[in-house]
């Protein structure tokens, strides 16, 4: 229906998935623009952040697993699930001693660890691809992987495990049951004072694709926000609103639809940037 009337719906554009999706997008422009190529990966981590969940995020977690299947969870948190047309190729998978430990060692980003973001953000980013002429924008073998940057080894095991271990609890409905009644409840959650100190800043590295492997060349993406992370969600969704209204976009030239974030392109970007977004994009040495 919002293709047909030429509406613009834009889902997951806040915390969770703008940043994301425009820090890829800026890469592979800029690895396109400079070099003339597509993008082979995009190596996203979540690089330093001190915020708080508040309850209704706690909530919303919980409720989704009372409110669909864990086979439609399953599904719709697939990489390409949302991509409106399939890759020819599937993405590399993780080794196997990452899929162990669920740590890897990225030159400039550090040792990294699971995310609790890549979920999210993952099918959102390759949407972004499919809907940018069928994937050939961003390249045919494009994929994105997405970490948090962790301390040490040790550390990023202990995340690693953490995580594993509470999905495998907050299946069990009795613990869902437990979490509801005991932990933050919708309403709660850091007060205006508590969250005007925290901030989140994203980092990226992007390989672009080319012929000749010992030649390797890569782009740097940096995003960072201080303030509060609900002011950084409403940020996005009234800037969005502004783009729409008065600029020309990705969006309006396909003629509407379940959009990205990053589908607003430029215009959206440079009024993010005005509201406190920091970014950086440039080709490393």
């Amino acid at each position: 229906m919002a293709k047909r009337t030429g509406a613009i719906v834009i889902p997951q554009n806040g915390l969770e998935s703008a940043p994301s999706d425009l820090m890829c997008w800026s890469l592979v422009s800029h690895i396109r623009q400079t070099l003339g190529v597509g993008t082979a990966e995009v190596i996203q981590t979540t690089y330093d952040m001190k915020a708080a969940p508040s309850g209704g995020t706690l909530a919303t977690i919980l409720t989704s697993f009372d409110t669909y299947s864990l086979s439609h969870l399953a599904k719709s948190g697939r990489p390409w699930s949302l991509s409106p047309v399939k890759p020819t190729q599937q993405s590399p998978s993780r080794p196997l001693l990452e899929k162990a430990t669920g740590l890897r060692t990225v030159s400039d980003l550090g040792t990294l660890t699971d995310s609790l973001q890549s979920a999210a953000d993952i099918p959102i980013v390759n949407r972004t691809w499919g809907l940018m002429d069928g994937g050939r924008f961003y390249g045919p073998h494009f994929h994105m992987t997405c970490y948090s940057r962790t301390r040490n080894t040790l550390t990023g095991l202990g995340v690693h495990l953490v995580m594993t271990l509470g999905f495998l609890a907050i299946l069990l409905p009795p613990v869902r049951w437990l979490l509801q009644r005991f932990v933050v409840q919708p309403g709660q959650g850091p007060t205006k004072e508590e969250a005007k100190n925290d901030y989140v800043e994203w980092r990226a590295i992007a390989h672009a694709e080319v012929a000749d492997p010992s030649d390797p060349k890569r782009a740097y993406g940096r995003m960072r926000f201080e303030g509060s992370m609900y002011l950084l969600t409403g940020i996005c969704l009234a800037e969005a609103a502004m783009t729409i209204a008065r600029d020309r976009t990705p969006a309006h030239e396909i003629g509407g639809g379940m959009l990205t974030p990053a589908m607003l392109g430029a215009p959206y970007l440079e009024r993010l940037q005005k509201a406190g977004l920091k970014t950086e994009v440039r080709m490393m040495p």
